[in-house]
């Protein structure tokens, strides 16, 4: 067994079981498989962490204890106990206090605390197999160029270039024997020795696992008095055999008889040691100025002062020969005003150094990658991108190219609106529509929209309807509601029309006849007869009869006005001017009555159109505008809808008029009129409601 023990081997910070061998080194205890396997549990630290605040740890192995630390002072402002839980359990630990635990494996721990705390885990090891790297028994390389310096009677320098392994951590110096020091640069002084005396030095190189190299010898007999005197230089320093990247150094030896080596020097840094009087140099610049040296040494390490000889190397021959073009040329990304330019890397016999960007002949730039974003182009134009490696020398492929068309601008022009929206006959939950379509001819699509909060806000009722159609009806509507329709023309960009919208009130579901006036019977002068629902008419100014079963004014006076009261002030009121309404007769259907000065009527106005009016203490206000497009005739069925403040007139089922008003908006009393004219003729009077 050695005088000294090696050190143990350790993994990580366990040392594992282990023997020392015959040899004196530590073996590991060998287990199943090619492992090695503890022969007893330990318990190791694992990760310290710490904080002052919440904090959820996950480990990457399971651990099996925890040391937890509260480091608020007891009694001191701020300090408070924290908590910590580990699998579902949580645990205290008080100002102060330090606890430590050992739970099943656990694999993550969080920490709840307003104060400062540090933790470390417990990690059980041992039992299991506990994989070790590949022991490393492979020794680094042998130093080089190991020579001697500053030789004296009882001292010398000793001097090496360092072991080409990348493992090498140091350096076992010997004499003879005798290991003298284990040093880690490539330099060690020797002192101590005998005048006159021959020793033989190594240098070992070594490594982490501590394999050692057999080592480089170097022999040298100190003086026997001290030698102080340098070598003469040498002589005819020359170069021989220039190239672009090295050439020869050959000189005369020095004269001295002592002369042992010469060092060679790039400038100041030194190249080699060498015993003979040639050495090729390499690894230079081409077309480069250099100055070398060459010293003579003796076994003292005294040197010459040198000897310098300066040199070029030689210039590359010329590059004449142009990079091969481009492959593969494409473009993506395609816009109105860009482009990417993608291509496959050209070659050269020296290098590709670059790559010309071309929009027709012009330069646009130059690139070292292989894809380039064209910008700023113009749309729906065609352009000829060409891309032309070259190389340092300055040489330009012919190039390769690419044609396309720029993307065409964006359509941002809205067609024109729809005209002429008109509401039909609607029912308790649907309002037919009916329009004239766009005039512009790249329409695809119509959209129906409607509002029953008076336009703030649509719900769209359509799929896509063909921007031929002129009419949609829209359905799954509220009953006894006023709406806003819109329609809106939309063309292939999606670009909106105005929109153009209508109203339209939609009937009440289950509507019940209050009233119903035939006006069925003899004929009359002075009287209506009574309805068939039981009530009575009241005149409230002229006369009123019934001829041919239509109810007519008997005497000429204006504003003559016959009521029923229906009780209802909401719903549907609705009449039949059979003959004359005519503009010069003014016809009227009145409701919302309180008396002759006060109530709200539809009639046919001068100029052959429907109006909305309402009379205020006397004086008439017109409610909206005229209607369009067609004229009173005999039989025109009037209907007015009514819903609190919204009213809506429909002439033949089609809705014309609309106005929001709350005059008179609980009057119950609706009837018939006209204005200084006998001619007028009605029949079927209704309220539902």
């Amino acid at each position: 067994m050695p005088d000294e023990l090696k050190p143990m081997i350790k993994i990580g910070n366990v040392t594992p079981p282990q023997y020392l061998n015959d040899a004196g080194d530590w073996e590991l205890v060998k287990g199943a498989g090619g492992a090695y396997r503890m022969q007893e549990s330990v318990e190791v630290s694992g990760e310290p962490f710490s904080g002052s605040g919440n904090l959820t740890k996950e480990f990457t192995e399971p651990m099996s204890g925890l040391v937890v630390s509260n480091d608020s002072v007891p009694g001191a402002s701020g300090a408070a106990d924290l908590t910590f839980t580990i699998d579902g359990k949580t645990r205290t630990v008080k100002a102060g206090e330090v606890y430590e635990g050992r739970f099943k494996p656990f694999e993550s721990v969080t920490i709840n605390s307003t104060v400062p705390w540090r933790a470390e885990t417990l990690q059980t090891i041992g039992g299991s197999t506990v994989v070790v790297p590949p022991a490393d028994i492979t020794a680094p390389d042998n130093v080089t160029n190991l020579t001697t310096s500053n030789l004296t009677a009882t001292s010398l320098t000793l001097t090496w270039i360092a072991s080409a392994s990348s493992d090498c951590t140091g350096y076992d110096v010997y004499r003879g024997s005798t290991l003298l020091a284990s040093v880690t640069g490539t330099t060690y002084n020797v002192s101590g020795l005998t005048q006159a005396t021959q020793y033989t030095f190594t240098v070992k190189a070594k490594d982490a696992a501590n394999n050692i190299a057999s080592g480089t010898s170097t022999t040298v007999t100190t003086s026997s008095s001290a030698d102080t005197t340098a070598p003469t230089n040498v002589t005819n320093l020359t170069t021989a055999n220039i190239t672009q990247t090295g050439l020869t150094l050959n000189w005369t030896a020095s004269a001295s008889s002592d002369v042992a080596s010469y060092d060679i020097y790039n400038g100041t840094t030194f190249l080699a040691n060498v015993t003979s009087i040639t050495y090729n140099v390499n690894g230079l610049a081409a077309s480069t100025a250099y100055t070398f040296w060459v010293k003579a040494k003796d076994a003292s390490g005294n040197a010459a002062s040198g000897t310098s000889v300066d040199a070029t190397t030689i210039a590359p021959a010329a590059d004449t020969t142009a990079p091969s073009n481009v492959t593969n040329l494409t473009t993506s990304g395609l816009t109105q005003n860009g482009v990417t330019l993608n291509w496959t890397a050209a070659t050269d016999n020296v290098a590709v150094t670059g790559y010309e960007i071309y929009n027709g002949a012009s330069l646009v730039t130059t690139v070292t990658g292989t894809t380039y974003n064209v910008t700023g182009l113009t749309a729906s134009t065609q352009y000829t991108f060409t891309v032309k490696a070259k190389d340092a020398a300055g040489n330009v492929a012919s190039g390769t190219s690419t044609t396309f068309t720029t993307s065409a601008a964006a359509d941002t022009t809205p067609p024109n609106p729809i005209t002429g929206l008109t509401a039909g006959t609607v029912t308790s939950s649907s309002v037919p529509l009916t329009w004239t379509i766009s005039s512009s001819g790249d329409v695809a699509n119509q959209e129906v929209a409607y509002s029953s909060n008076g336009g703030t806000s649509y719900t769209v009722a359509s799929g896509v309807i063909n921007p031929s159609s002129n009419s949609y009806t829209v359905t799954g509507l509220a009953a006894n509601q006023a709406y806003t329709f819109r329609v809106v023309a939309i063309d292939g960009a999606g670009n909106r029309s105005t929109a153009v919208t209508t109203t339209a009130t939609t009937a009440a579901a289950g509507l019940t006849t209050y009233v119903s006036a035939s006006f069925d019977g003899s004929d009359s002068t002075t009287s209506l007869p009574v309805a068939e629902t039981g009530q009575s008419w009241t005149a409230i100014t002229g006369t009123w009869g019934v001829s041919s079963n239509q109810a007519y004014p008997a005497t000429s006076v204006a504003d003559s006005v016959a009521v029923i009261d229906s009780t209802k002030s909401d719903g549907e009121v609705q009449v039949t001017f059979a003959q004359n309404p005519y503009a010069a007769t003014n016809v009227r259907l009145y409701f919302r009555v309180v008396d002759a000065n006060n109530l709200v009527m539809v009639q046919s106005g001068t100029g052959g159109v429907y109006q909305l009016f309402k009379r205020v203490a006397g004086t008439y206000t017109q409610l909206g505008s005229n209607t369009t497009g067609f004229t009173p005739a005999n039989g025109d069925v009037v209907k007015v809808v009514l819903s609190g403040s919204s009213i809506a007139v429909y002439i033949n089922g089609t809705q014309r008029l609309t106005a929001t008003d709350a005059f008179n908006s609980t009057a119950t009393k609706h009837g018939i009129g006209t204005n200084s004219s006998t001619a007028p003729r009605f029949n079927d009077f209704t309220v539902k409601a």
